[in-house]
Parts: structure tokens; C-alpha cells; sequence
């Protein structure tokens, strides 16, 4: 894979047509164009609001969704049509994982989206664990926990099951949009097996889970990753603006894309993404899920035969910055991050907001600030969420390595290693040294990747990664500020048992 010191020439017609890789995200959606090189060629974003509540609900409204997917899919397509780089000529998706839509027999929305870190999901965990299911860890790959899509659909059953009942499918974001697009709902493997009901070592429904959560007859069809899922029909067409006959590809989970578009397809490679939740993608060899499950992490599918994807993730990265963004008055988030101190030793957040993820995945668990004093100031708070931040990343670190699952080189994407202090704190604070992506967007990317190799651009995976993934410069730790958090890190991984000290003062 080559090497990009700077921006790239602007690319210029190939006459090969192009591929789109779209991602659905929790605040916003975009898609971007490429060509066989990985040359991006044209994109748009459009965001949603997210909609948050008491008792940690936490909704989109899916129709703001996909007007959202009608305006980005529209407006890139006109740009590489009237730019000469044209057709596209086929499009695939990385999805949020988890949220699910109710819908009517045609697909449309009946109401909202429960996403990943709704905390309604509690329940529906509880329920499910009491009917046994913590002993399909080893089909499903992953941990029974809150964030599941089947948790949140066993509480939607208990707590309105005529709503339950109405629905006649529940879609999750990708099957969602290939409904629309071409007539009929397909999902990708990659992000069915995040809805707890996949058995993964078929790559189909799990039809006993099916049956036990009253969904036989209700789900989308499952495709493997970057297989054919279908082609535009004529109203997907009209209405997203894409050439009729276009292919649509089975997509991924946006985590595991990521994956693909760092081009971290070995055993020890990660991409490590700060989008709205703060997750390392780690390729590894396949195995038993259950010593990996009892720790939180899955055993996720990945597309080469003989490897897995597991994911390390807190619910804090640009949700948590967001929230603070809204408490010092809105003030542009690239200006916090500006007045941050690279030096250790100061205050440090415990940044469990939203609950606790990967080791611990616990939706009681709170965030906290430790080590404050009366002249900390905006940025001294600022540091201390990135530092929380990145100390629960080492966390993770220390718990795969403990597991027999190094990491041996990761690579930044997402929005927030657009900002060069935010990436070389967490490289000081982890001790590790990350590396810079070209193309922040490895979501669409990955997509995009899974796209070519579906349509023909490539003739498989591997090759459309070396052709179209590059990489910049790396951020190293410094000696003297890894050695100052090291001690600092300590001190954190007490924090994180200190707050659960409270939590169960306050019961």
C-alpha cells in the first residue's frame, strides 16, 4: 500500500465508471464517489438530530434518515455525472449496528429507531438472560448484552407489544435503505450479526432465536459482504437519483468497513475510529467466542476466510465532545481541541456518560471527572475528556493483550483524527503509535472497497484494498509524556472502580 505525503492531483475521467460507499451514522449521513484508485470524486453530508431522552432513550426519526440518503445519494451522483466520472456504477453501505426501524409490509417506517446505546435495552437484556440466551454466545459470536438489537426488541415487546405485533418486519439501517433502492430488504452478514439473531457459523438467522422473539418471517434476507444484494430499480432510481440497473452490494457493519478502508485486513491491524462513539476495529484470527464474549468483546465475521473482527468501544468520542461542546456554549469543537495541553498530569474523565462499552459493557455505569482543582479552566477540561478517552483505550488494550490479542498497528480514521493534538494525545497517552489516513472516511471507503470487488472494479477484496487504500504520517508517542501517563493511567483504572463504588452507595 503506498504511501500519500500530501494531497493527491485531482483525479481526472478513467472512462471505468465509479463506485459509492454510503454511512449511516448516528448524526449524520454521507456518501462519497471513487474510483478504482481510491480517489474520492465527489461527496455530500447531510446530518439528523439525534434524539435523546429521560431514561436514556436514545431515537432517530427514520424518515430525517432517509431524506437525508435521497439528498447525499442525489447530489454525489450529479456530481460524477456532470463531471465526466461517471456511472456509478455500483453502491454499498456501512450502517450503524444495532438500531432497528419498525415497518409495514412495503417497508416503511411505522415509527422510530432504538439505537445502539439505549439504555431501554437493560430490560429487554435482563429478560432474554432469564430465557437462556447468554448460552448462544458461541453461534452468535458476540456477548448478550444492553446494546444488542434483539435486548432493545425484547423490550419493545414487554413494553408495547402492540406496537411489537403492527410491524411486519424490523429492519436495521442497510436493509432499510436496499429496500428502498431496489424493492426488496437484504442485510449484509457483517451487520445482521449484531443484532444477537445470526448464526455466524452459517452466516444465517439463528431460526430458534428467530422463533423465541416472535420474529420468524420478519427479518431481511442476509447477504455476505460485498456480494450482489440486489440492483436499482426504476422507482429507486427516480427517487435517489442513481442509474437504473446500478448493483447494490452488501455493505458491512460501519465498524468493520472502517476496517476495510484502513486497509487493516491482517491479523494485528486495527483502525481505530472517533466518530460519534469511540471504537478499535481489530482483525484477528477466528476462534471460539466465549473466552472473548466473557470479557465483552464478539467474534464478529470478517470478509477473508479464517479471520474475525472484534471491536474494543466506549460511548464516548464525538458524543461526549458534543456535550461539552453544548455546556461551554457551543464554541467550535476544533477550537477546544486547539487550547488542549499535550503535558500529562492533569485532571482525566472516567467517560462513561452513556454507559460503559467494551470490557465491561454496562449501561449503569457513570462518567466522572477526577483530579480538578480551582484553576482548571475549558481547556484543562477539554484534556480531561481526551485523556478519559484515551485511557479507556489503553484499557481495552490491556484486556485484549491479556486475552492473547495484540494489536500491532492501528490506524486513525473517523472525524476526530482530523485533529493532529487529539491524535498524538491518545498516541502519548496509550504508548502506542497510530497512523494517519489520507481519507478520514473509512466508512465509505470500506463500503466503496466492498462495492468494487462486487461489481468487477477488482477482481477481489485484497486487491481493491491495495489499489485503493493509502496511508500519511504516523504519530509516535513521545518518551517523556507516555511515561507521565503511564503513571496517570494507574490512577485511572481506579477512577473506573471508584465510580462503581458510588453507583452502589446510591442503589
Amino acid at each position: 500500500m503506498s504511501v500519500v505525503p500530501g494531497a493527491a492531483a485531482p483525479p481526472r475521467p478513467s472512462g471505468g465508471g465509479c463506485v459509492v460507499g454510503v454511512d449511516i451514522g448516528t448524526t449524520g449521513t454521507k456518501a462519497i464517489a471513487f474510483d478504482q484508485s481510491g480517489a474520492p470524486l465527489a461527496r455530500a453530508y447531510q446530518d439528523y438530530p439525534l434524539l435523546v431522552g429521560p431514561g436514556g432513550t436514545a431515537e432517530l426519526e427514520p424518515k430525517d434518515v432517509l431524506a437525508a440518503l435521497r439528498q447525499v445519494l442525489r447530489a454525489v451522483a450529479a456530481q460524477v455525472g456532470d463531471a465526466g466520472f461517471g456511472p456509478v456504477r455500483a453502491v454499498a453501505t456501512a450502517a450503524q449496528g444495532e438500531a432497528f426501524t419498525p415497518v409495514d409490509a412495503q417497508s416503511r417506517p411505522l415509527g422510530r429507531s432504538m439505537l445502539t446505546f439505549d439504555r431501554r435495552g437493560e430490560t429487554g437484556r435482563a429478560d432474554l438472560a432469564a430465557a437462556g440466551w447468554a448460552s448462544r454466545t458461541e453461534t452468535t459470536g458476540m456477548p448478550l448484552s444492553w446494546i444488542v438489537t434483539a435486548a432493545k426488541l425484547a423490550w419493545l415487546r414487554r413494553a408495547d407489544p402492540g406496537a411489537f405485533q403492527r410491524a411486519a418486519a424490523f429492519l436495521c439501517y442497510e436493509d432499510l435503505l436496499v429496500a428502498e433502492l431496489t424493492g426488496t430488504a437484504v442485510i449484509s452478514d457483517s451487520l445482521a450479526q449484531r443484532t444477537h439473531l445470526l448464526d455466524r457459523h452459517r452466516r444465517a438467522w439463528d431460526a430458534a432465536a428467530l422463533a423465541d422473539l416472535g420474529l420468524t418471517g420478519r427479518t431481511a434476507a442476509v447477504a455476505p459482504m460485498g456480494t450482489a444484494a440486489g440492483r436499482v430499480s426504476v422507482q429507486g432510481a427516480a427517487s435517489f437519483g442513481l442509474p437504473p440497473e446500478c448493483l447494490v452490494v452488501a455493505g458491512a457493519h460501519d465498524q468493520t468497513a472502517a476496517l476495510i478502508g484502513a486497509g487493516a485486513l491482517r491479523p494485528g491491524m486495527a483502525a481505530h475510529s472517533t466518530g460519534t462513539v469511540d471504537c478499535l476495529s481489530l482483525t484477528l484470527r477466528d476462534g471460539p467466542a466465549p473466552p472473548l464474549a466473557a470479557r465483552g468483546y464478539g467474534v464478529g465475521l470478517h470478509p477473508l476466510p479464517g479471520l474475525a473482527v472484534t471491536l474494543a468501544f466506549g460511548f464516548g468520542g464525538g458524543s461526549l465532545l458534543h456535550w461539552w461542546q453544548g455546556i461551554v456554549g457551543g464554541t467550535p469543537i476544533g477550537d477546544l481541541l486547539a487550547e488542549v495541553p499535550l503535558e500529562p498530569g492533569g485532571p482525566f474523565a472516567v467517560p462513561f456518560w452513556a454507559g460503559s462499552g467494551t470490557p465491561d459493557l454496562d449501561a449503569g455505569d457513570l462518567g466522572a471527572i477526577f483530579g480538578l482543582t480551582l484553576d482548571a479552566d475549558r481547556a484543562a477540561l477539554t484534556a480531561a475528556l481526551l485523556r478519559g478517552m484515551a485511557y479507556e483505550g489503553r484499557r481495552n488494550l490491556s484486556v485484549l493483550a491479556s486475552l492473547g490479542v495484540d494489536v500491532d498497528a492501528i490506524r486513525l480514521v473517523g472525524g476526530g483524527s482530523r485533529d493532529p493534538r487529539w491524535s498524538q494525545l491518545r498516541a502519548d497517552a496509550t504508548g502506542r503509535a497510530y497512523t494517519e489516513m489520507p481519507l478520514r472516511d473509512a466508512g465509505c471507503l470500506g463500503a466503496a472497497i466492498l462495492a468494487a470487488a462486487g461489481c468487477g472494479m477488482h477482481p477481489d477484496l485484497e486487491t481493491a484494498c491495495a489499489a485503493m487504500v493509502h496511508t500519511a504520517r504516523t504519530f509516535e508517542p513521545d518518551p517523556a509524556r507516555a511515561a507521565g501517563h503511564a503513571a496517570s493511567f494507574a490512577a485511572y483504572c481506579a477512577a473506573v472502580e471508584a465510580t462503581r463504588t458510588v453507583r452502589a452507595t446510591e442503589r
